[in-house]
């Protein structure tokens, strides 16, 4: 069993990711914003796989993956924007795992948790 987090500032989003998380047998915590998770990794360490949105108040998506600096914790970066190069500069895409548009299905999201938790693992 990981350990992930979702950072999202949209409650439905959060409750969602959750829903798909536990249902793959893996535990959550939940975060509303980029802030409020770095509080939490400090004090707690760096999940097994983190799930942020793009845009929250306070730190951005992109903005929150920098300040984790060096890691090799797969991040799924989730944004409403139809086209990544729309907030997403060519230097920083190698930071995230996946960029994903919202809304994401199940199946999909659930996809890319297990792929790349496996390729963690492996």
């Amino acid at each position: 069993m990981a350990h992930l987090m979702v950072v999202d500032d949209d409650t439905v989003a959060r409750v969602l990711a959750r829903h798909i998380i536990t249902s793959l047998g893996h535990s959550v915590v939940e975060m509303a914003d980029g802030d409020e998770a770095l509080d939490y990794i400090g004090g707690n360490g760096l999940p097994d796989m983190i799930l942020c949105d793009q845009e929250m108040p306070g730190l951005t998506g992109v903005e929150f993956r920098k300040s984790l600096g060096e890691t090799t914790v797969p991040f799924v970066l989730l944004t409403g924007y139809g086209d990544s190069r729309d907030f997403l500069q060519e230097e920083d895409e190698a930071l995230f795992d996946i960029v994903a548009t919202k809304p994401i299905s199940s199946k999909e999201l659930g996809t890319y948790i297990t792929q790349l938790l496996a390729t963690k693992v492996g």
